[in-house]
C-alpha cells in the first residue's frame, strides 16, 4: 500500500493512498481472509476488486473525512456473493426478525447508510 500525504496535516482528507491489502481476519460480516485492490482520494475508498471466498466487490464507499470521525455518507457497490450466512450480517434487523440460512446475491448495494445515535 503506497500512502502520501504531509505531516503537517494530520486530517484523513489529506491522505491519498493505493495499493493491494491482505486481511487475514475479514471484516465484519465476513470472517473470511479478503484480498483488495484499493485507493483513497480524500474523499472516496475506490474498491477496484476485493476478494474473498464466495465473495466478490467492487466499487465505491464516500466517505465524510472532515467530520471529527469519519462517517460513510454513500455507497455504490457491486457485490457478488454465495452462500452467504445471513447469521454472519454485520447489522440487526428490525422487529427481532431472526434469520438463518445462506444466501446468494447478485447486484448493487447502493444509497445512503442511517446516522448511528
Amino acid at each position: 500500500l503506497q500512502i502520501a500525504g504531509t505531516v503537517a496535516s494530520p486530517k484523513l482528507s489529506d491522505v491519498r493512498a493505493a495499493g493491494d491489502v491482505q486481511l487475514s481476519q475479514g471484516i465484519p460480516g465476513l470472517e473470511k481472509p479478503l484480498n483488495a485492490a484499493i485507493a483513497w482520494n480524500g474523499q472516496k475508498l475506490t474498491i477496484v476488486k476485493a476478494t474473498a471466498p464466495d465473495l466478490n466487490v467492487s466499487g465505491d464507499i464516500f466517505v465524510n473525512a472532515n467530520a471529527s470521525i469519519p462517517q460513510i455518507t454513500n455507497l455504490n457497490l457491486n457485490v457478488q456473493a454465495q452462500n452467504y450466512n445471513l447469521q454472519q450480517l454485520p447489522f440487526k434487523l428490525p422487529y427481532s426478525v431472526a434469520l438463518a440460512g445462506k444466501a446468494d446475491f447478485n447486484g448493487q448495494v447502493t444509497g445512503k447508510l442511517p446516522r448511528c445515535k
